[in-house]
């Protein structure tokens, strides 16, 4: 009961200073959640604003799409109209710049006076006519030609009929200027509320991008706060060691990393018994390669002796070229040959007959050099069929050397045993290290070295 007690008090002393830590960590995280939160809550809201900023500007530009489109057609409606003036202008000749000024006649557009009380201030209501006045006068310099001619009183030598017309499609012209100057109003608009889109997005990265740096900032700060936290470690007695003053050819392991060790001795023996079993494999594979490859040898030999005694019996035996170059005609041969033009000469009818048999024969010849062409052929394919055998085996055995170097060979497998022993040796070294630390007697640290703390 005594040795429980004292183990319970072991216990119960390791709970409190754990639960000292674990409240001190519990007041700091209280006391920043709500500045994590706020920072957090920024993040949100900003991203939430670029994203319906972005979406509303996706939406305006489509619309800025449609109303520049729109703008266009508008253009080339009044391109249309200026192309006919210019018809109906050709029938009135000496007129043409005269209807294009009545066709560009511009409207006079009513200006909008803000409402403001007249009565109350005289010299608001003075300025005003005289901004109606002055555009009245500008409406009349423009009425009136460089010749003197009124755009809106034809003159008598113009024909009414095609007055009439230029001005019916200057009507047209104004409602085209309409349309047009209300797409151009509201592409303005659109274009302006883009640019206000865009500088809130800006914004809205900005604030992102400074909220994500608080973030990080607060974040460091809190775990800086956290690592300062006095953090008590109770030790038992066996855990108190005395070390030599110079450490350089200590080694310090835990029991994780000897165990590990442990564990991998048997896997390098399993690894070992399997290399070796492919290395007999690969050996026996070897062996029968070699003995398909000097089955093929022999074969390719007898097929070359075959191939040179058909070529022998269709072209005879080699000779050679300088003893043909060498080789003189005998004079004999060709008193012989004088002769027997002058007997071609008496006997012509006979000897008609005779080179047709010769010709005869020599067609058979040709038949029968051709059949032969074609056995001789055959063997060709025969042995270019023993030439790609040979190919493809030598092909085979370079590559038996990269299978080889893929695989671990003798050397490796030396290599791996000497491993395995040097790893049998440290552990045998470390075994006889731990049994010595613990049968020592234990005593106090010294003051200079630091406390070890527990393993967890």
């Amino acid at each position: 009961m005594r040795h429980r007690k004292l183990r319970l008090e072991y216990l119960l002393k390791i709970a409190d200073e754990r639960m000292v830590l674990l409240t001190d960590e519990f007041i700091l995280a209280q006391r920043s959640e709500a500045m994590e939160a706020s920072i957090e809550q920024k993040i949100v809201e900003s991203n939430k604003e670029k994203k319906e900023c972005s979406s509303h500007v996706k939406v305006l530009a489509k619309k800025q799409d449609i109303i520049k489109k729109d703008i266009d057609a508008c253009a080339k409606q009044k391109a249309a109209l200026l192309a006919e003036v210019t018809q109906i202008a050709i029938k009135a000749p000496g007129f043409e710049k005269y209807l294009t000024r009545v066709f560009n006649k511009k409207l006079a557009k009513p200006a909008k006076a803000p409402t403001v009380d007249v009565s109350s201030d005289p010299s608001l209501a003075e300025s005003d006519e005289e901004s109606e006045s002055s555009s009245d006068m500008d409406i009349e310099d423009d009425d009136e030609d460089d010749d003197g001619l009124d755009v809106d009183l034809p003159p008598s030598e113009l024909n009414k009929d095609v007055y009439d017309q230029v001005v019916e499609v200057r009507l047209k012209r104004f409602a085209v200027d309409e349309t047009e100057a209300a797409a151009r109003e509201s592409y303005d608009e659109v274009t302006a509320s883009i640019n206000t889109l865009k500088t809130r997005i800006k914004e809205a990265d900005k604030s992102l991008d400074s909220g994500k740096r608080d973030l990080e900032a607060f974040i460091k700060e809190k775990q800086s706060k956290q690592n300062n936290l006095d953090c008590a470690v109770s030790l038992k007695l066996n855990q108190i060691f005395v070390l030599d003053a110079d450490l350089k050819e200590a080694l310090c392991t835990g029991h994780d990393t000897i165990q590990q060790l442990r564990n991998r001795i048997p896997e390098l023996r399993r690894e070992m018994t399997l290399q070796k079993r492919k290395g007999q494999e690969i050996k026996k594979q070897h062996f029968q390669l070699q003995q398909e490859k000097h089955k093929f040898l022999l074969r390719l030999e007898v097929m070359k002796k075959r191939c040179d005694t058909e070529m022998l019996k269709k072209f005879g035996a080699v000779t050679a070229i300088e003893d043909l170059e060498n080789f003189t005609i005998d004079p004999d041969i060709k008193v012989l040959q004088k002769d027997l033009e002058k007997e071609e000469d008496e006997h012509g009818a006979d000897m008609v007959k005779l080179t047709s048999l010769h010709r005869r024969a020599i067609g058979q010849r040709v038949d029968e050099m051709n059949k032969q062409a074609e056995r001789m052929y055959g063997k060709a394919e025969m042995l270019q069929q023993v030439n790609e055998m040979t190919k493809e085996m030598d092909e085979q055995m370079r590559n038996l050397p990269t299978e080889y170097e893929d695989l671990t060979t003798r050397k490796e497998i030396k290599f791996l045993s000497k491993v395995v022993r040097d790893q049998q040796r440290i552990i045998n070294t470390l075994k006889m290290e731990i049994t010595k630390m613990t049968s020592r007697r234990v005593t106090p640290l010294p003051p200079i070295l630091p406390p070890i703390t527990r393993a967890q």
